[in-house]
């Protein structure tokens, strides 16, 4: 019994992963919002203590701003905001956390948020967000 659940958990895992690699919008030619691909969603890599953290941003029609945030125990640390997609539909963004940005050693979380802003750069909506956790040591 124990088994089949396993199998029968393993198996929605990989028709959820594959469900989320699809989109509608964008198989019609334009997002019908900006959105974090998946799967995937934000690679994190580490060098020589820097944090570097990449995404793939389907914006469709839309100028989408992508705002990157990074904290420990409820205290934001980092933020970092950037505008893409003003003549394309998708753009792969990169954020890097100096070690110097980061409070100290520890367990620290991110969140990826992307949305649309209006001719003035203001947030109209955000649309697809995505969080996770690292440790520095």
């Amino acid at each position: 019994m124990r088994n089949s659940i396993l199998i029968g958990l393993a198996l929605l895992t990989a028709l959820a992963g594959d469900v989320s690699a699809y989109s509608p919008a964008e198989s019609q030619g334009g997002a019908a919002r900006p959105y974090i691909l998946r799967p995937g969603g934000v690679k994190e890599t580490y060098r020589n203590g820097f944090g570097i953290f990449t995404a793939d941003i389907i914006c469709g029609r839309w100028s989408t701003i992508v705002q990157f945030t990074a904290g420990t125990g409820g205290q934001r640390v980092f933020t970092k905001t950037i505008y893409v997609c003003e003549s394309s539909t998708r753009a792969s963004v990169r954020f890097t956390l100096k070690p110097a940005q980061l409070a100290g050693d520890g367990n620290y979380q991110f969140r990826l948020k992307v949305g649309r802003h209006n001719n003035n750069g203001d947030v109209t909506r955000w649309t697809d967000s995505i969080v996770g956790s690292f440790t520095k040591s």
